[in-house]
């Protein structure tokens, strides 16, 4: 059930926002770690679990997540055009 209802307001997000929508825990599970190494936050051959690298307590980030969000953040608004 949470599932679904997650997809379903996942994609009510994106019919409204369109662009603007950034799905924050799907570029998490996904692209982090690829980005992280992009951004040379970290060095390749690291561990693969985004949770490990960038979460300090489960649930908040450490100073790596920090600015790997502050990063993808900045480029999303120069994108958009808003900086």
């Amino acid at each position: 059930y949470t599932e679904r209802t997650t997809v379903d307001v996942l994609k009510k997000m994106r019919e409204k926002f369109g662009e603007k929508f950034f799905d924050l825990k799907t570029f998490m599970e996904q692209q982090s770690v690829y980005e992280a190494k992009r951004l040379g936050l970290i060095i390749e051959g690291e561990q693969k679990d985004w949770r490990n690298i960038f979460i300090q307590d489960g649930v908040h980030p450490n100073i790596i997540g920090d600015k790997l969000w502050a990063k993808v953040f900045t480029n999303k608004l120069i994108e958009l055009g808003y900086l």
